[in-house]
């Protein structure tokens, strides 16, 4: 999917990203990785440094806040955060399963009805690798072909 991704929703308090996605400073310096909690991030005030935060959190937009999928899929409501990646659906979780569950199950299903790739993100294998443990789920059969995924990285937008 080659489509323009841009902000057309305001994030109005969810920081799901925040905990799925890889933060690093400008000059390079990781600040965390994906699957942990940012260190930035408060409960009651979202990010304490966002007036000056990197430039990887700035560029980073999700389906839902590009408007390109349903208001009522919002990330801190489905505990998922949806980004595409060549022409796959990508899903990052910040809860187990969230992806079998109510109104993002049955927006994923019907993606894949119309022939849409979906990844399932489960992080990484390890801490000392890149390898990525995806399941990928087609319309013909439904079921997983492609774990781990070792190129995933290349992907992200």
């Amino acid at each position: 999917m080659n489509l323009p991704i841009v902000q057309t929703r305001s994030c109005d308090g969810c920081s799901e990203c925040c905990t799925t996605h890889e933060v690093v400073f400008d000059d390079g310096t990781p600040t965390k990785q994906v699957g942990q909690r940012c260190s930035y991030l408060t409960e009651s005030d979202g990010c304490s440094i966002y007036d000056k935060r990197p430039q990887s959190c700035r560029s980073y937009v999700c389906l839902w806040a590009s408007g390109l999928i349903p208001p009522h899929l919002k990330p801190d409501k489905v505990f998922a955060v949806l980004t595409v990646a060549e022409n796959i659906i990508v899903v990052k979780e910040t809860k187990t399963d969230a992806h079998r569950r109510g109104a993002l199950r049955k927006f994923l299903s019907s993606m894949i009805e119309k022939g849409v790739l979906v990844a399932i993100d489960y992080g990484k294998l390890d801490d000392f690798t890149d390898l990525h443990t995806l399941t990928i789920y087609n319309r013909d059969d439904m079921t997983k072909y492609c774990t781990p995924f070792t190129t995933f990285r290349t992907f992200i937008l």
